[in-house]
């Protein structure tokens, strides 16, 4: 279960954007099979240049800020949650997502620790940020693409101005079975999740502005006076652990 995804379904969609993905996994999405070796190599030319050209397109965006819309659907298509705010991201590894309507709620990354803030449950959680074992969408938008593309296989279309991305995690024990980017003259419209149910998680970006100048202030997580804390960071949660006792001989 998502770490995020606590007491409460309408934490779920947000906590998608920073849940972790496996690094570990076969070169083809899960059910794919090459026809023979010259097919193999095309298909592995073709993921190539896509992910070097969504690498091109993302490292271009320094910082980006945006409001957006979510909407999250069954596999019959009905609608289950919708909810709407604003978010900001800034390499390396900085992001702020806050929901304000229905459920306020917030996440964010100061870079080495991420914090969810369920407002209406009077709740925050601390957890670390670990880069060498999570391939996120928000880490995707803000970190090392090159590198977090390694676990996925990548699909591309183009049409005159536009950019079209599919991603397909490697590893067969993701929450994600796809994920969608389109960008249209460099700039990021949209982002669709597939989950393994199912679900299809759409989220549109409006008021998108690249490459402005963004303090790193904005992304200190601050506790405020009376709000349980839930901390998860291993520095912590080792610190917890009982210590171990010698067993003497008989």
């Amino acid at each position: 279960m998502n770490l995020y995804a606590m007491k409460k379904t309408h934490v779920l969609p947000l906590a998608l954007l920073v849940a972790c993905f496996s690094l570990s996994g076969s070169l083809l999405a899960a059910g794919e099979k090459p026809a023979d070796a010259s097919s193999a190599k095309v298909t592995a030319l073709k993921e190539r240049e896509a992910a070097d050209e969504l690498t091109r397109v993302l490292k271009d965006i320094q910082t980006l800020q945006a409001q957006f819309q979510q909407t999250t659907m069954d596999n019959g298509g009905r609608r289950l949650q919708e909810s709407s705010g604003d978010m900001v991201l800034k390499r390396p590894n900085l992001f702020r997502w806050n929901v304000a309507d229905p459920f306020p709620q917030e996440v964010v990354s100061n870079g080495q620790q991420v914090s969810y803030y369920d407002k209406e449950m009077e709740q925050i959680t601390l957890q670390d940020l670990d880069l060498a074992s999570s391939a996120t969408p928000a880490l995707l938008l803000s970190g090392d693409t090159a590198a977090m593309l390694e676990s996925f296989a990548v699909n591309m279309a183009k049409t005159s101005g536009n950019h079209f991305f599919t991603l397909l995690p490697k590893g067969g024990d993701s929450p994600f079975q796809e994920l969608q980017l389109t960008f249209v003259d460099g700039r990021l419209s949209n982002m669709v999740l597939l989950d393994s149910l199912g679900s299809r998680t759409k989220i549109l970006f409006d008021k998108v502005v690249m490459n402005e100048p963004v303090k790193d202030k904005l992304f200190e997580q601050y506790v405020p006076p009376g709000i349980d804390v839930l901390d998860q960071r291993a520095s912590v949660m080792n610190a917890q652990k009982p210590a171990s006792q010698s067993v003497g001989k008989p």
